[in-house]
């Protein structure tokens, strides 16, 4: 499977029309609904998921949780 943003049609934000924008001398695939934003920037940055299994809690999982997030939302842990 190929990671390539100048093949995309359409928004993975709000579904809309892909147009074509020259950003910062680069061509790239923007939303141009005001309200979404969506800029295909192309840069994948690799990251690590992981699921953790206490054992000693009957088989509970770790999840990560933050502050700022709204009550009872939840995330695998990452980096």
């Amino acid at each position: 499977m190929r990671f390539d943003p100048e093949d995309w049609r359409y928004c993975p934000r709000c579904g809309g029309d892909l147009a074509d924008a020259c950003i910062d001398d680069h061509a790239r695939r923007v939303c141009p609904d005001t309200a979404c934003g969506f800029i295909a920037w192309g840069n994948p940055v690799p990251v690590v998921c992981a699921l953790i299994e206490c054992l000693d809690r009957g088989g509970q999982m770790l999840l990560a949780r933050n502050v700022a997030w709204p009550a009872g939302r939840f995330a695998l842990v990452t980096g």
